[in-house]
C-alpha cells in the first residue's frame, strides 16, 4: 500500500509552541529571530524542496481537501503540502516580524507556518508562492475572553484580511452553545480558561464551520490547525469544575446533553461532518490529537484530513507508550493523512535529543527515499507495528535557536520549528 503522507516536522523550542493553549505565542510582536538569522548556514545540507515546496503537478481528488498523488496534497489556491518522500519539510509555529533578510530565510528553509496576519502571508509567498499558512483555532473550546485569534477584520469584514481578535462577544450570547455543568455553569479549562462547548448543539456546528470558512478566506490561509481537540483532555482539564468528565468518561459515560452518547462517539460525529464541509472548501482540517498515550483513548482520529501530533516521540515515554504513540502514527500514514509532527527542546544545544527526533520522524514517514530514485527506505513500511526506540545515528549538525524556533541542519535534511 502506498501511504500518500505529508509529514511535517515540527521542533518547538522552550516552553513556546502551537499547543500551550488558545492563542498561545499569539503575540504579534514575538521576538524576531525564529531561527532566521540571516547569516546562518542557509544551505547546510537542507535540500531546496524542504522550503520551496513541491510542483504544482496535478492529482486525483480525494477526501479531506485537495488532491492526492505523488505530488502531494493540492489545494484550489494551487499551493500544495509536499510529498516528503525525499525531503523533510519544516513548518515554524508562528513566525515573528522579521525584517527582509529573515523573511527571505523563512520563505525558502520552511514549507510554512501559522498564526500569521495576511501582509506577512503575502510577503512570504512573494518569494516562495507554495509557503503554507495555517490558521489557528481551538477545536471543541471557545477562548477565554481575553485570549486574542486571528478573525477577519472587524473595519472591512476582512475584504484587507484578519485582525488579531476574539468572537467571545458573539459566541456568549448563545449560552446553549457552551457545556455545563451540573450547576449549569459553563466550564473551564484549568489550565487556561478556555470554555468547553457542547459539540452536539447544531446552531454551534453551523456557527463553528462558517467562522472557520470565512476566517480562512480572510487570511487566504492553507488549512485549518484545531488546538487542543482530543477527548482524553477533558479528564485533566475539565473534571474540577464538571465530576462527570473524570477518568475514563469522555470513552465510558453517556450524557443526555449530548443526545445520549459519549464525549468520543459525538467528537467522532460533529470532527467528521465539519471535515467534510471544509473538505468541500478544500480546507484541510488538521486537529491537535496529542501523543497518542492516553491508553483508554479509543478515538478514531483517522475522521480528519490529517492529524498534528504534539509531544511525539517523548524522550520520558514508556517505550510501551512510545510503541502505541507510533503505531498510530504509521497507521495515519498509512491512511494517507497530513502530519504535522511537534516536540520540544528546552536547550538549543541539545542535538542528541533534536536527532531522537528526527529518527521518530523519519521512522513515521512510510514514503522516505533513499539514494536510488524512487526506492523506498527498509526503515518503515505502511501501517507496520514495530517495537524498540530508535537510535538514530549522530551525523553532523549545525543548530540555531532563538525564542520561537530552532533549527537542525543534517547531512539528510532538515529539523526545526
Amino acid at each position: 500500500m502506498r501511504g500518500w503522507v505529508v509529514g511535517v516536522l515540527l521542533v518547538g523550542c522552550g516552553g513556546s509552541g502551537v499547543g500551550a493553549s488558545a492563542g498561545a505565542g499569539a503575540d504579534a510582536s514575538a521576538n524576531a529571530g525564529a531561527g532566521a538569522d540571516a547569516d546562518a548556514d542557509a544551505g547546510a545540507g537542507v535540500d531546496a524542496s524542504a522550503g520551496a515546496g513541491a510542483d504544482a503537478s496535478g492529482g486525483a481528488v480525494a477526501e479531506g481537501g485537495g488532491d492526492r498523488e505523488d505530488g502531494g496534497v493540492l489545494l484550489p489556491s494551487g499551493r500544495r503540502f509536499p510529498d516528503t518522500t525525499a525531503t523533510i519539510a519544516i513548518l515554524a509555529d508562528q513566525l515573528p516580524s522579521m525584517n527582509a533578510a529573515q523573511t527571505m530565510f523563512a520563505a525558502t528553509h520552511y514549507v510554512g507556518t501559522q498564526k500569521q496576519e495576511l501582509p506577512a502571508t503575502q510577503a512570504l509567498r512573494a518569494i516562495t508562492p507554495n509557503f503554507l499558512v495555517l490558521h489557528y483555532h481551538l477545536s471543541m473550546w471557545q477562548s477565554a475572553p481575553s485570549v486574542d485569534f486571528l478573525v477577519p477584520n472587524v473595519v472591512d469584514s476582512g475584504v484587507d484580511g484578519v485582525t488579531w481578535g476574539n468572537d467571545y462577544p458573539v459566541v456568549t450570547t448563545h449560552e446553549d452553545w457552551f457545556w455545563h455543568n451540573t450547576q449549569d455553569q459553563r466550564v473551564p479549562s484549568s489550565v487556561d480558561g478556555k470554555l468547553l462547548m457542547n459539540i452536539s448543539v447544531a446552531d454551534f456546528q453551523t456557527y463553528w464551520a462558517q467562522s472557520l470558512e470565512a476566517q480562512v478566506q480572510a487570511g487566504e490561509y492553507d488549512a485549518v490547525f484545531f488546538d487542543s481537540a482530543s477527548p482524553a483532555l477533558l479528564q485533566a482539564e475539565c473534571s474540577g469544575t464538571d465530576p462527570r468528565l473524570a477518568g475514563t468518561a469522555a470513552r465510558d459515560t453517556t450524557f443526555a446533553d449530548l443526545g445520549n452518547t459519549t464525549w468520543i462517539d459525538a467528537w467522532q460525529t460533529w470532527m467528521s461532518a465539519l471535515n467534510t464541509t471544509l473538505a468541500a472548501q478544500g480546507i484541510p482540517l488538521i486537529p491537535n490529537t496529542s501523543a497518542f498515550i492516553t491508553g483508554w483513548d479509543n478515538t478514531n482520529y483517522g475522521v480528519t484530513a490529517g492529524i498534528f501530533a504534539e509531544g511525539f516521540a517523548g524522550t520520558d515515554f514508556a517505550e510501551t507508550d512510545w510503541e502505541a504513540s507510533t503505531n498510530e502514527l504509521l497507521s495515519l500514514a498509512a491512511a494517507g493523512k497530513i502530519m504535522i509532527l511537534q516536540n520540544y527542546l528546552t536547550d538549543s544545544s541539545d542535538v542528541a535529543t533534536r536527532l531522537y527526533y528526527l529518527g521518530n520522524y523519519l521512522r513515521g514517514n512510510p514514503r522516505i527515499s533513499i539514494t536510488s530514485p524512487g526506492a523506498r527506505s527498509s526503515g518503515t513500511r505502511s501501517g507496520r507495528s514495530i517495537s524498540g526506540r530508535p537510535r538514530p545515528r549522530r551525523r553532523r549538525a549545525w543548530p540555531t535557536c532563538s525564542t520561537r524556533a530552532c533549527t537542525v541542519a543534517t547531512s539528510r535534511g532538515a529539523a526545526s520549528s
